[in-house]
């Protein structure tokens, strides 16, 4: 299945501020997001405020949604410790 990935405007500009090889990464994954989404590093979050899944790459989070059954929203990339904090 190929899933649409969408892109929340706060989760882009999270992006654009990331340090370039950190950058380069979670771009990396985006993309990869279109044909599997759900590999080992990405967890169900339950009674998280901000989205169902998250998907970790070092010691970044990207949150995503499930919207629809093809379409991935991602709505943040936050560094690890900022997810807990919530």
């Amino acid at each position: 299945m190929i899933y649409r990935v969408r892109i929340a405007k706060t989760a882009g500009k999270e992006i654009e501020r990331l340090h370039l090889p950190t950058k380069k990464k979670v771009d990396k994954a985006i993309l990869k997001f279109s044909t599997n989404p759900f590999d080992n590093n990405t967890v169900r979050l339950v009674g998280h405020p901000e989205a169902q899944f998250r998907h970790r790459i070092g010691d970044w989070r990207i949150l995503f949604d499930l919207a629809g059954e093809d379409t991935i929203y991602i709505t943040h990339v936050w560094p690890r410790g900022k997810d807990y904090k919530k």
